[in-house]
């Protein structure tokens, strides 16, 4: 939620350093974006490249530094709801305005500007030559490409965890059987050639599949190793060292089995597989320590469902799965200050 302020700067505007005093623009001090696409709002994935926003003062909300642009009255309050996802072309950019649930549709090619080198989501006015003044009320982000007023909700699970765990945990799957779906959230340590997320005895579920072939995969032991073919345009590159939220949907009618990483489809795999009754999380094997997730990690929660769960049931349970978002707000209290409340998680630079 945010606007181009109209109302003047808290303390004196000195545009030309020591040239004095000057007035503040009567139709706001808006931005441009710069330097690899950087700008008011940027949103940068690891080596994926910079997409940034900026409300420009000429009525414009200005897209990446590659002349995207769409005009809006830019210095009344607007609610931004913008999806990002990676297409042939470049990226495909939604954004819904004011609880639309129509989206302007644009195709932009993101920058290479960056200011850290992981993934992180920037606000503010950079150091550049050209000033400006943003008001933002507040901001959040989900993992996945959600739209606004789609979420639908999911079944009532047959099984899920009763508490977070840190190591291999023998668990109770439940009664499952023909479509399926199994949801884990968790962060873990690589400990070897293979890592697992579920399994029981005869199957496997494998963040890493052997031998450190660094992508998700499945095990029939003793039968084959399978992995995941990605979906057009997508990874299904293992995910270690960070939270995480998966979820694999068993489709017995499509005889496939499709994986879900942090609301996003990504990869595909022929077959259907069965897992039920007693299993584990963190590992495989019951009667053995089989292919363990490493020292320092936690599975946050696990569920299964006894259908194929959608899309939009997917990506509502990743918006879910890490609690309360990040959020920002800022107050001017009339007297010369201003109150920024914060809540959630910084990462530094």
């Amino acid at each position: 939620i945010a606007r181009i302020p109209t109302d003047g700067p808290l303390d004196p505007l000195h545009v030309d350093g020591g040239g004095g005093v000057e007035d503040y623009p009567a139709g706001g001090d808006g931005y441009e974006n710069h330097d690899g696409g950087k700008g008011n709002i940027g949103i940068k994935q690891g080596a994926g490249g910079n997409i940034s926003f900026s409300l420009n003062e000429a009525g414009k909300v200005l897209v990446t530094e590659d002349g995207t642009e769409f005009e809006l009255s830019t210095t009344e309050w607007h609610e931004f709801w913008v999806t990002i996802q990676k297409s042939d072309s470049g990226h495909t950019v939604s954004v819904y305005l004011d609880g639309s649930t129509e989206a302007t549709v644009l195709t932009v090619t993101a920058g290479g500007g960056s200011d850290f080198g992981g993934s992180y989501l920037a606000m503010g006015v950079g150091s550049t030559g050209r000033s400006g003044a943003l008001d933002v009320a507040a901001f959040d982000f989900s993992p996945g490409v959600i739209a606004p007023g789609v979420g639908e909700p999911a079944p009532a699970s047959v099984a899920s965890s009763t508490e977070s765990v840190e190591g291999p945990t023998i668990v109770d799957f439940g009664d499952l059987s023909g479509d399926a779906s199994y949801e884990f959230y968790f962060k873990a340590i690589k400990a070897g050639a293979s890592t697992a997320i579920a399994g029981n005895n005869a199957f496997a579920i494998k963040l890493d599949q052997w031998n450190e072939l660094g992508v998700f995969g499945t095990t029939a032991f003793g039968v084959a190793d399978n992995v995941f073919a990605p979906a057009e345009g997508k990874s299904v590159a293992s995910v270690f060292d960070r939270d995480v939220h998966v979820v694999v949907v068993n489709d017995t009618a499509a005889e496939e089995t499709r994986l879900y990483v942090d609301g996003d489809h990504v990869g595909v795999l022929a077959g259907n597989f069965e897992l039920a009754g007693e299993g584990k999380v963190m590992g495989a094997r019951t009667t053995a320590n089989t292919d363990p997730m490493g020292e320092g990690s936690v599975m946050h929660k696990w569920a299964t469902y006894n259908s194929a769960l959608t899309d939009a049931q997917i990506a509502g349970l990743a918006a879910a799965a890490g609690g309360d978002t990040p959020s920002i707000s800022v107050v001017n209290n009339g007297d010369g200050t201003v109150t920024v409340t914060f809540e959630g998680t910084l990462q530094a630079a």
